[in-house]
């Protein structure tokens, strides 16, 4: 058994073209793979929390170079669209601090013009 296993080991490894569904090491096909749009960005970005770690540096140690690239992609694309996403939120919040600020100073007129009847 030992023997054989010195033949295998010891054999050229012989790099075959992956089939679908499975990626190939060809660097343009990843990269055309992982440029892909990814789907409900939204709702992705809404279950990640503030702050939080996507993965671990251990977990990238045992990534393939093929899965590191496509990641890269993947956190890019989430990245913009977190970004995206909190000029949105940013805008609401202002018009929601616009309009609260409207309405104390109208309540301070109304207050004030109450207060001048008394």
């Amino acid at each position: 058994a030992d023997a054989a296993g010195e033949s295998v080991a010891a054999a050229p490894q012989q790099r075959l073209v992956a089939q679908a569904p499975y990626y190939s090491g060809d660097p343009a096909m990843i990269a055309k793979v992982a440029k892909a749009p990814l789907p409900n960005l939204d709702s992705l970005i809404m279950t990640l929390a503030p702050g939080a770690e996507l993965t671990t540096e251990g977990l990238l140690l045992q990534l393939a170079d093929e899965e590191l690239v496509m990641l890269a992609y993947a956190l890019e694309q989430i990245n913009e669209a977190a970004g995206k996403r909190l000029v949105r939120e940013l805008e609401a919040r202002d018009e929601l601090r616009s309009s609260c600020m409207h309405r104390r100073e109208y309540l301070s007129l109304l207050d004030g013009a109450l207060g001048q009847r008394a």
